[in-house]
């Protein structure tokens, strides 16, 4: 948090061109605090205010996704679909009585937007070793535990298949323009397009309505994002998940909004 507050690249528009690199900027700042959360700065916030200055600490523009604690491991990004996985083996554990074996896995397969293209390989790795112990400890940390499980953890993996959906990429988006308007003052079709990954389909009138209607209601925002806005907007990252057993069972689990730690 002390780094991501202190250091964190300040922006003053999502105006223009500039939208998908401050986007990009602030995502990959994000990560790297979580990823490197050892380092130390000088710079301290007031522990007793710590909500507040995370949510607008990040410079003039807020930042839409949550800095807060999560048992789950993995990019922010990839949450909801890892939480996906942990429910699934939960709900089997109270059907079947008993965990399910990682040999009993015969294919996952995840649907999730587009934004998350080229960064499957480590969500694999990091639902694997969850299947693997179904619960998350420090052993997935450790080079020596890593190693002895290469081999179910590379199996385990390959099972795993990664589907980007328009669909969910459109839901995405729109539920950022609808809840928070007044960032996306001025924004067209094709900006939005261009920001969220997402294939436009020119053939169809009826396409992307949903996402069109979002984007000509945000131009009557004022472009001054309310308290009431801030506080009440959760980001939304809306996935998919089957996982399929060996014995031919099917189990299913949609998630679109990370579960964080309690008491937080």
């Amino acid at each position: 948090w002390n780094m991501a507050l202190c250091n964190a690249p300040s922006f003053k528009t999502l105006n223009g061109r500039d939208r998908k690199v401050v986007w990009t900027t602030l995502d990959f700042w994000a990560q790297q605090c979580l990823d490197t959360a050892s380092l130390k700065y000088f710079d301290k916030w007031d522990p007793s205010n710590l909500l507040s200055t995370v949510r607008f600490g990040l410079g003039d523009t807020w930042y839409m996704s949550s800095i807060r604690p999560v048992s789950t491991k993995g990019a922010m990004h990839w949450m909801t679909a890892v939480q996906s996985v942990e429910e699934i083996l939960k709900r089997h554990l109270k059907a079947a009585s008993k965990r399910l074996r990682h040999q009993q896995v015969e294919r996952i397969e995840i649907a999730v937007p587009h934004i998350f293209e080229r960064q499957t390989e480590t969500a694999s790795e990091w639902i694997a070793k969850f299947i693997l112990n179904h619960e998350w400890n420090e052993e997935h940390d450790d080079a020596d535990w890593c190693a002895s499980m290469a081999v179910p953890i590379r199996e385990l993996s390959s099972k795993i298949t990664v589907r980007f959906a328009p669909e969910l990429t459109e839901k995405m988006f729109t539920q950022l323009i609808t809840e928070l308007p007044d960032l996306f003052v001025g924004t067209s079709l094709h900006q939005a397009a261009e920001v969220s990954d997402l294939p436009l389909n020119k053939l169809s009138i009826r396409s992307h309505r949903g996402l069109k209607k979002a984007i000509q209601d945000c131009s009557y925002a004022t472009g001054q994002p309310s308290q009431a806005q801030l506080d009440a907007f959760s980001m939304h990252v809306p996935v998919q998940v089957k996982l399929m057993t060996t014995r031919g069972g099917t189990w299913p689990e949609r998630r679109q909004q990370i579960i964080f730690a309690e008491g937080l």
